[in-house]
């Protein structure tokens, strides 16, 4: 599985065309194409666009033998990371990671500090969208968090 955190018009048609080649993939080969997989994929489909104006930040996650987080940008960069944060609200969303962020949290902390995250950065920033989704990511699969408002 992988999900897909994007903003603006240029991610979400490569969001599209992503899909499409994941799903051709796992029709041709009988299993689904892995997260870092699926990142050297999209990197290798961006890195033509290399030096035009198109501007594309996508962070993968999924689970493949463990949890997987991978950004990918417009130049074909990729970097598996831990956390990220993307957009010009980042600095305020890194912020309140930077100083509640601890690997014990419960599930509950864990939804409550992103939602402050996205929170800050939306309240701080005005170029930042004010809709967010939280997914939870396990082996056995992923689940949405009902919608609170920020």
């Amino acid at each position: 599985m992988v999900f897909f955190f994007i903003s603006g018009g240029h991610c979400m048609l490569w969001e599209r065309i992503l899909i499409r080649e994941i799903r051709l993939y796992q029709l041709r080969h009988g299993h689904r194409l892995s997260i870092r997989a699926t990142a050297k994929l999209l990197s290798s489909m961006l890195h033509p666009f290399k030096g035009t104006e198109m501007c594309v930040a996508l962070t993968l996650c999924g689970w493949d033998n463990g949890p997987k987080l991978i950004y990918v940008c417009s130049d074909g960069a990729r970097l598996q990371g831990d956390v990220f944060s993307v957009g010009s609200g980042s600095p305020y969303a890194y912020g309140v990671l930077d100083r509640e962020l601890r690997w014990s949290l419960s599930k509950g902390e864990a939804i409550s500090l992103a939602r402050e995250a996205v929170f800050r950065a939306t309240h701080r920033d005005a170029y930042s969208g004010n809709n967010v989704d939280l997914f939870h990511i396990t082996a056995q699969g992923w689940r949405c968090t009902p919608p609170l408002a920020l």
